[in-house]
């Protein structure tokens, strides 16, 4: 992934688990959140000396959690795309946080390389514009 020095831009990192991508987009510079619908895994998460913070919300939710419309220079969702139940709702909400011109990271299998039944977890190659 390259998406430029953090300079105190915001990140957001959906599906945070214990926070390992989370403290490593801080040492890169950015202002982290971390954000899990599990309230154990930010809380599992390790203290670090950047600017992070951990919010346990669901992306999904019908009241989605409170974060800052096209705020975010960098969104990453490393393995948590096969677990979202809509994914086209789930990518409008994401392009509703991310900056113009913000990189969202995807972490998940290819469609095209699942076997048929289970394709539908995994992404296509397809562009979208926000």
């Amino acid at each position: 992934m390259h998406a430029g020095p953090g300079r105190g831009r915001l990140a957001l990192d959906i599906g945070c688990g214990d926070g390992a991508l989370t403290r490593h987009l801080a040492s890169l510079g950015y202002q982290v959140t971390g954000l899990d619908c599990t309230p154990v895994a930010p809380a599992l998460a390790e203290p670090t000396a950047g600017p992070v913070q951990y919010c346990c919300a669901d992306i999904e939710a019908a009241q989605p959690p409170p974060l800052p419309q096209r705020a975010f220079a960098l969104i990453t969702a490393r393995l948590l795309f096969a677990f979202i139940k809509d994914k086209p709702s789930f990518l409008d909400r994401v392009c509703s946080l991310l900056d113009f011109g913000g990189v969202f990271w995807v972490v998940t299998p290819m469609a095209d390389r699942l076997p048929p039944e289970h394709a539908s977890i995994g992404i296509t190659g397809q562009k979208r514009s926000c």
